[in-house]
């Protein structure tokens, strides 16, 4: 999503209960809320095109019998990207180390998987990671992904988690898929927090226990992220400047009975009026 003056553009993904693209929907299958006012589309796309991800994969001593299966099937996200798309690879435990920078070469990400080695911390600095991240893709044009695989767990960062929200919050064009690698989730505000990161941007949150499972989480995301619908409109009501608005995007897509069909809407769930916030 962006905000250019009184313009909102919104990227939505539409699914079905199995995870699958639904193509083909027009402008007049979706409606859209802002702060609960129904708002006139104006611009409207369906969009199939190269992505931008960053798997952000915590690396650290403290929790490396559960990141293990997740690691590994990392290599299956990878393997399903196609010859346009971008990828980077950074790892933290006590700091984030960008183990692979941004490339079109998927072996070469696999590859700084393979030499990640045994970590060295304990600690986990999850916040500071995830900070470090958006940051970094502020400077990367288009739609991007950050594939976060984690615990949820933070020990060691600078950043509260307030500040880290309000990063997310205004992480226009930034998608965050959450894959939680706590089998036994024994740490309900670690969850949530991780659950938070991927409502606010549009993303999903994930949860798996075996190497099988991983896998699929991985495909799932995959297939979720090439295909989107754009659309733009002009609030209704414009709000004070720094004043949150609430989205929601509804799809509208009656069967043969008249029945609305079951879809998962995926978009981000507000945006801040700021005139200088792209």
């Amino acid at each position: 999503m962006r905000v250019e003056s009184s313009l909102v553009t919104l990227d939505v993904t539409v699914l079905t209960p199995s995870g699958y693209f639904v193509p083909e929907l027009k402008k007049e299958n979706f409606r859209v809320l802002d702060n609960g006012l129904p708002q006139t589309i104006t611009a409207f796309g369906e969009i199939s095109a190269p992505i931008t991800a960053v798997l952000l994969v915590e690396h650290s001593a403290a929790t490396e019998g559960l990141q293990a299966h997740a690691l590994i099937a990392c290599h299956r996200f990878l393997q399903v990207l196609q010859r346009d798309d971008w990828a980077a690879l950074v790892a933290f435990d006590k700091r984030p180390q960008l183990a692979q920078d941004f490339t079109q070469d998927k072996t070469a990400v696999q590859e700084a998987l393979r030499n990640l080695g045994f970590p060295l911390s304990r600690e986990i600095n999850l916040f500071d990671a995830l900070t470090d991240t958006l940051d970094r893709l502020r400077q990367v044009e288009g739609r991007k992904y950050i594939i976060l695989v984690a615990t949820g767990q933070d020990t060691f960062s600078k950043k509260i988690l307030d500040e880290v929200y309000k990063k997310v919050e205004t992480a226009h064009g930034t998608v965050i898929y959450v894959v939680d690698t706590d089998p036994a989730r024994r740490n309900l505000q670690a969850d949530n927090q991780m659950r938070t990161f991927a409502r606010m941007t549009g993303g999903q949150f994930y949860f798996a226990s075996s190497l099988e499972e991983y896998g699929d989480v991985f495909t799932d995301i995959a297939k979720s992220v090439r295909n989107r619908y754009t659309l733009a409109f002009r609030p209704s009501n414009r709000g004070s400047l720094g004043s949150w608005h609430k989205l929601k995007v509804e799809v509208i897509n009656p069967d043969e009975k008249g029945h609305n069909r079951r879809y998962q809407v995926l978009a981000r769930e507000g945006y801040r009026v700021n005139p200088q916030v792209k």
